[in-house]
């Protein structure tokens, strides 16, 4: 079944497995793209940051919040919400990020960041967060549309990535983007349908994951305290 790629096609009726297999083109893209956005943009009297957003835009936060909190030189927090914290003021950047452009939480928690005059930096494919931010002066990375949310992560994660190296907050060059794609390169053609289950790590793994689900749910093993 692994083997059968008109099999697998058939059962990937959303094309998933081409999106996954594109992640490396998509990451290097979002960085040219954002690189060119905001080259030169420079934000003073930065103390904090917080970044905005639901789904897959939050999940870039999540991802950068994680690797970048022994190199930030300044907090950064996630937030998922309507509202900001209380401390969100002039001296936050606040990275509104919204794939589709229309997420009323990450709409609403813009408009407070432009209340309470903080400084503030979109990034989206368009929609209502894109016009409001063109209409406001407020930068914009405008990323490609068209993806499943969920399949755009590498266009949530790296333009985030750029704009704290741009602004100072994590050290330029410490995360090595350029090695990283070619290793994703090289990962996803070691990794591709086309390898066979014999010289396929991915494959192999599914296949003993799937025998080994299949012989916990035929036999059990209960914890002494269900027996």
């Amino acid at each position: 079944m692994l083997d059968d790629l008109k099999a697998i096609k058939e059962l990937d009726k959303s094309g998933m497995l081409d999106l996954i297999y594109h992640l490396p083109d998509h990451c290097e893209e979002a960085i040219k793209i954002a690189r060119d956005s905001i080259r030169g943009l420079r934000f003073h009297n930065i103390v904090n940051v917080v970044i905005t957003g639901l789904g897959g835009s939050a999940i870039g936060g999540d991802l950068i919040r994680m690797i970048s909190q022994d190199r930030s030189v300044i907090p950064i927090l996630v937030n998922r919400d309507y509202t900001l914290p209380a401390f969100v003021d002039e001296k936050t950047l606040v990275i509104a990020s919204s794939y589709s452009g229309n997420t009323e939480e990450t709409l609403a928690s813009y408009q407070e960041a432009l209340k309470r005059k903080a400084k503030v930096l979109v990034i989206t494919t368009g929609g209502e967060l894109k016009k409001r931010a063109l209409a406001d002066e407020v930068p914009v990375i405008t990323i490609p549309h068209g993806l499943p949310p969920r399949a755009a992560l590498g266009y949530s994660f790296f333009p985030l990535l750029v704009a704290l190296e741009e602004q100072g907050i994590v050290p330029r060059k410490h995360f090595k983007i350029e090695e990283t794609i070619k290793l994703l390169k090289e990962t996803r053609d070691y990794l591709y349908p086309e390898v066979p289950e014999t010289d396929n790590p991915a494959k192999l793994l599914a296949k003993n994951f799937t025998a080994s689900f299949r012989s916990f749910t035929e036999y059990p093993v209960l914890p002494k305290s269900l027996r």
